[in-house]
């Protein structure tokens, strides 16, 4: 498994997550920023959404599976088969060695593949990884209850009065359960792997994308929490489409 690298991100007063590229002799870096109305976002730090909700970010992380890099002719080269990105614990960016060859850009699922997730396997076990690998038990991702892992989780709290000064609402969404499994595109750029180049590609987190997109809305007035429920699955559906279309790739 690749080691994921740790480069300092948290949101509270002065961390920035800028796009800024690690210093590495890494031959792909991947890095991801949360971004909203196109300027960075900071975790507990309050923003006006698209309801007119104050809301902040205090926890963000999710699983990338299937990474892979595009050849022209359509054939792929997966770098990793899990990885989790983890803000609060400052673990955004991704590095990987490469083989020669010539790219035409990289894609990734956003959730756990059903035959890692455990839910179809009743001798599944998370105690089997180790602590440093990306489905630990340390990383707190499973649903004991549901024997699956969470895809993407964010939580933080809101106020439906715009410019609140506090945001005294907790919100908390938790895709999983392997319908919730998005497919992210294919995300188009110029990736060598020849001896001594270097690529840095960075994907902005637009979190406007999560409370309203083309899939439809996420309002914090009216839905602030989802944790696999089969009774709320459309709500879950619709964070787990909005969720994708956060993704974009900026450099």
């Amino acid at each position: 498994m690749i080691v994921v690298s740790a480069v300092i991100f948290t949101g509270c007063e002065s961390d920035d997550p800028g796009p800024v590229a690690p210093v590495s002799d890494a031959d792909l870096i991947l890095s991801f920023h949360p971004f909203y109305q196109g300027e960075d976002m900071q975790l507990n730090t309050r923003y006006n959404n698209v309801h007119d909700c104050t809301f902040e970010v205090v926890d963000l992380k999710f699983y990338l599976a299937n990474i892979a890099l595009h050849y022209d002719n359509g054939d792929t080269m997966q770098l990793s088969e899990i990885e989790l990105i983890d803000f609060k614990s400052h673990k955004h960016t991704l590095e990987y060695p490469l083989s020669g060859g010539e790219f035409i850009g990289i894609s990734f699922d956003i959730g756990v593949p059903v035959h890692l997730n455990g839910t179809q396997n009743p001798d599944f076990l998370t105690s089997v990884y180790s602590t440093d690998h990306p489905l630990s038990a340390l990383n707190n991702t499973y649903w004991t209850w549901q024997s699956g892992y969470r895809f993407f989780m964010v939580d933080g709290r809101f106020d439906t009065i715009p410019d609140s000064p506090t945001v005294p609402v907790l919100f908390s969404f938790h895709t999983g359960r392997d319908e919730l499994f998005r497919h992210a595109g294919l995300f188009h750029k110029h990736i060598t792997g020849v001896a001594g180049a270097h690529n840095h590609l960075s994907f902005a987190l637009d979190f406007e994308n999560l409370f309203q997109t083309e899939h439809g809305e996420v309002n914090l007035r009216y839905e602030r929490n989802f944790h696999g429920s089969p009774s709320q699955m459309e709500l879950g559906a619709r964070i787990a489409d909005n969720a994708v279309e956060m993704f974009r790739l900026i450099d």
